[in-house]
């Protein structure tokens, strides 16, 4: 896996990566629906056939990010789940296995939320492993590192060392903003190839 620099800010690197994996009728997954945003920039990507998972364990996050799907009319593209990002594979659909275009993480806590609720090394890993399952061949998985919080730093080591396992369809690139220090917030973008013949 390679370190590579940004000159924009990370969020919108990441959201041109993957807006180009989204099309209307898409499935996407919102990991850490937090205060909407990446939910809403799903729901828009996935056009009025797709539809969007968010999870979130705060139920004032859910309903934070449903007044601000509701506000845009997105609202009827997402299914919100009250619960940790690990129940991601168990909580999908199982049309959904191999089919999703996009999942997202931000890691770490809730901007203005309780500081002391944060993601944690082994049901993010537990996470992204079913993210990993779920991703359609051609998909990609979006992960905002945020290391700043009492256990980031480990969380962190843990996801690069997690993307250093998977295996040869897949390709990974660890992103920093340009100039930013090596314990500065970071992007781990993951793509799954296309099947030999180039089919989804």
């Amino acid at each position: 896996m390679r370190l590579s620099r940004s000159g924009d800010r990370l969020t919108s690197h990441a959201h041109r990566e993957i807006e180009r994996h989204l099309f209307d009728g898409a499935f996407a997954i919102d990991a850490t629906a937090g205060n909407g945003f990446d939910t809403l920039f799903l729901a828009e990507g996935v056009g009025p056939s797709g539809r969007v998972l968010a999870f979130d364990l705060q139920a004032g996050a859910i309903d934070t990010a449903r007044a601000k799907l509701a506000a845009s009319d997105r609202e009827a593209r997402v299914e919100f789940v009250h619960a940790g990002h690990e129940t991601m594979l168990a909580c999908s659909p199982r049309s959904w296995m191999g089919q999703v275009s996009a999942v997202v993480f931000n890691l770490g806590y809730l901007p203005q939320g309780d500081r002391a609720l944060v993601t944690l090394s082994p049901t993010t890993i537990l996470a992204l492993d079913g993210a990993a399952e779920l991703l359609r061949p051609g998909g990609i998985l979006s992960v905002m590192i945020y290391p700043g919080h009492e256990g980031g730093l480990e969380e962190k080591e843990a996801v690069l060392a997690w993307a250093d396992r998977l295996g040869s369809e897949w390709t990974a690139e660890h992103w920093l903003r340009e100039g930013a220090p090596e314990h500065s917030p970071s992007l781990l973008l993951a793509r799954r190839a296309f099947d030999r013949d180039g089919s989804p």
